[in-house]
């Protein structure tokens, strides 16, 4: 191969999908493109499958190759494993598919079509959000997770968590991939918010997904273990991204954010409210995203920083690609006199959390020989507590923002329809004659 040509392999982790792997094998050979198959440390029949299909498909396209796992170790080590492999057979790029049936092969040239375009693009497949047995707890899972992405690199994202997609390989291997923090089901999570940081184009590509009926249907995800993975991957990477010198900014965030030693006008452009009302507008993306500014805003406004919170708000609006303003708003529930009783609040929560006791029980104004002693166990308190209140008032926040914009964008979408019923035949002529 030359150096610079576009050369694609297929990588497929599999475990335990005996029942739907050989489909997809059949499916990537009448394709015409090679496969490298991840058996991750399967007990069932994978084994034979791969080693009789190998002996039938041996040479030319559609060829397989096999990376055995001894043991199970998670997706994205199945993934790294495959890249490996597709790097030392001289490719430049990987399309990932799932075993477990879901994925359709035939919309792989399309991704690939759009790969030849962007060879420096991680291209992703986007799923649809009615799918036809999809559980709701999925649907929620993807969309907070896109989300969190938008926050963490400023890309906005349809499907962060599908597994169809192509990976130019030089972002994956070599020094790159001992930086993974996922080794499971979040390192395709992770991988946008990467490329986002290293300012890698994302193109998005519309594909079909199926579910299986429930008793055919394999799935290796564990939901609660599975998901609190996924929380502490994202709450790394916010974390990251809070970092003032860490210096990943992706170029998508450019637009919306802004820069300390930029001009007047993108300094507006950040703060304007127009640009508010038109992601707002957008769909739902637009809302979450300004009722998350809302909840963090509240969750600022609990902590023990009064007079730095509103520039805290700015720098957290800047840094997690949001809107400022409805993050200064939400932060402005601490003036008095909600901000007297939000201390109040905190103070009593942190109190109980780590004493066990109320604390007014604990206060003692004639013991004036323990009055800094008192004052400084109430700070204590009073952190401790802002945290635990913040979270719950920003859990609040966000569900009464959300309630909120969600009834505003559908009052205004109805008034066009509304107007319309309510003009006289006279009207709707005249204004059909105008037009």
């Amino acid at each position: 191969m030359n150096r610079g040509e576009f050369s694609a392999v297929v990588v497929a982790p599999t475990f335990n999908n005996a029942g739907t792997l050989l489909e997809l094998l059949c499916g990537v050979h009448a394709l015409g493109l090679p496969i490298i198959v991840v058996d991750d440390g399967s007990s069932d029949a994978t084994r034979e499958i791969l080693d009789r299909w190998q002996g039938e498909v041996s040479q030319g396209a559609g060829r397989v190759g096999v990376v055995r796992h001894l043991r199970n170790r998670g997706k994205g080590a199945a993934l790294l494993s495959g890249f490996a492999a597709a790097v030392a057979d001289g490719h430049s790029h990987a399309v990932t598919i799932d075993t477990d049936g879901q994925l359709d092969p035939a919309d792989i040239p399309m991704l690939l079509a759009a790969a030849r375009r962007a060879p420096t693009a991680l291209i992703l497949g986007v799923r649809s959000e009615r799918i036809a047995g999809c559980p709701s707890r999925c649907l929620l899972g993807r969309r907070l997770s896109n989300l969190a992405v938008c926050c963490e690199c400023g890309v906005r994202v349809t499907d962060s968590q599908c597994g169809l997609r192509v990976y130019p390989l030089d972002m994956v291997v070599g020094e790159r991939a001992a930086r993974w923090k996922s080794g499971r089901f979040a390192f395709e999570t992770e991988a946008i918010v990467r490329a986002g940081w290293a300012g890698r184009p994302i193109e998005q590509v519309g594909i079909d997904c199926r579910y299986l009926p429930r008793e055919t249907r394999v799935s290796h995800f564990k939901p609660f273990r599975d998901s609190l993975r996924g929380v502490g991957l994202h709450a790394l990477l916010l974390g990251s991204a809070l970092l003032p010198w860490t210096g990943r900014r992706g170029k998508a965030a450019e637009a919306g954010a802004l820069r300390l030693r930029g001009s007047t006008r993108r300094a507006w452009q950040w703060l304007s409210p127009m640009r508010l009302h038109e992601e707002v507008a957008q769909g739902r993306a637009g809302r979450a995203e300004a009722s998350l500014g809302v909840a963090i805003g509240v969750f600022i406004a609990n902590l023990p920083i009064y007079g730095v919170q509103t520039l805290a708000s700015l720098y957290v609006a800047h840094r997690l690609h949001l809107h400022p303003i409805p993050v200064v708003l939400g932060s402005q529930v601490s003036t008095p006199p909600f901000g007297v009783a939000l201390i109040a609040a905190a103070i009593a929560v942190g109190h109980l959390i780590q004493h066990g006791t109320w604390v007014w029980g604990a206060i003692d104004p004639a013991a004036a020989a323990g009055r800094w002693s008192m004052v400084g166990g109430l700070l204590l308190d009073w952190v401790v507590g802002s945290v635990v209140v913040g979270l719950a008032c920003a859990i609040a926040a966000f569900v009464g923002a959300w309630w909120l914009l969600s009834a505003i964008t559908r009052r205004a979408a109805a008034m066009p329809e509304r107007a319309a019923k309510d003009a006289s035949p006279a009207e709707l002529v005249a204004g059909q004659q105008v037009s």
